[in-house]
């Protein structure tokens, strides 16, 4: 009898990359090389394109890179209208973090408008009372009364307080803390 050569087993096929496997990744262990690749496929994949833009910028956001991520969703929002409402919070919840709170209440319009309530419905009215607590307390004070069913807590409160605080009603913003 003739010796058989070993043949090598079949490899499977490789499971084919997906966007939702790189951003995993990506958000996983943050690292240029798994953002280059998430960069990579957007350029392969124009019609992802826009979905890897928002999880970049998403990534961005909650590694405190507010520039980028402004940068991300800016580039992201337009195509991306079925999802408005996501697009609209995170990019004003950069610009918050930054300090650019100029049109943020204009900016989150997309979260409101809808027929069917946002996810971020609430935490945009706690964004949005973030944004003008330092130059009008009042009106971020009567926002947070005004939505008080819809705000998350304890951050709703957390802030309402500091509305109170920064009116000039100390002893509103004890009974609330």
């Amino acid at each position: 009898s003739s010796p058989q050569a070993k043949r090598a087993p079949a490899k499977s096929p490789a499971k084919p990359v997906t966007l939702t496997a790189l951003v995993r990744a990506y958000r996983d262990a943050p690292s240029p090389p798994h953002r280059a690749a998430i960069e990579s496929y957007a350029a392969a994949h124009p019609k992802d394109a826009p979905l890897a833009r928002l999880a970049l910028g998403v990534a961005a956001y909650e590694a405190k890179d507010y520039p980028a991520a402004i940068a991300s969703f800016k580039k992201a929002q337009p195509a991306l209208a079925p999802i408005a409402d996501y697009t609209a919070y995170y990019l004003a919840a950069a610009r918050l973090e930054s300090k650019d709170t100029d049109g943020i209440a204009g900016g989150l319009h997309s979260v409101y408008a809808g027929e069917i309530a946002s996810p971020f419905a609430g935490r945009a009215w706690v964004l949005q009372a973030r944004a003008v607590k330092d130059t009008a307390p009042a009106d971020a004070v009567r926002m947070l009364h005004d939505h008080y069913a819809e705000i998350p807590q304890p951050d709703g409160d957390l802030n309402l307080a500091d509305s109170y605080l920064a009116a000039g009603d100390r002893p509103q913003a004890a009974e609330i803390y």
